[in-house]
């Protein structure tokens, strides 16, 4: 009687081991995912990067003057829209990643991806399907 309780003990203790160590697991490597997101560059970290007046001007007038469907029907149904801003690395240059959509109680619904170059400040649109930048040509 002493060995199962000690059986069941040690299976209790284990699986509850187990399960923690596997909840912290899933909170490091949580990363949020949706089908507009471009791939993250392998040697890219998640920087923090301060509100830039230029970056965010740059936005807002690609958003007056993008033709991207999901982006031009917000604005035709009045509808707020913000946006994220990442850095990324790409082809060995440097690019402020923006995701641009509408943001919800509890998520982020994207509309549309564009990278703007940090030296040149040139906007491009991304290509989700050939994971291509296009210049943006107003």
């Amino acid at each position: 009687m002493k060995k199962v309780k000690s059986n069941i003990l040690f299976v209790f203790l284990f699986v509850t081991v187990a399960c923690t160590s596997n909840l912290e697991m899933n909170k490091q490597n949580l990363e949020y995912k949706d089908s507009l997101s471009p791939p993250l560059v392998e040697d890219s970290a998640v920087i923090n990067i301060p509100s830039i007046e230029w970056l965010d001007d740059s936005v807002s007038q690609y958003i007056k003057r993008s033709q991207m469907e999901l982006i031009a029907l917000d604005k035709k149904n009045n509808k707020q829209i913000s946006w994220m801003i990442d850095k990324q690395e790409r082809n060995e240059r440097v690019y402020y990643a923006i995701k641009i959509g509408r943001d919800f109680e509890d998520r982020f619904v994207s509309d549309g991806w564009i990278f703007i170059d940090s030296a040149s400040r040139q906007i491009y649109e991304y290509d989700l399907a050939e994971d291509s930048l296009i210049e943006f040509k107003d």
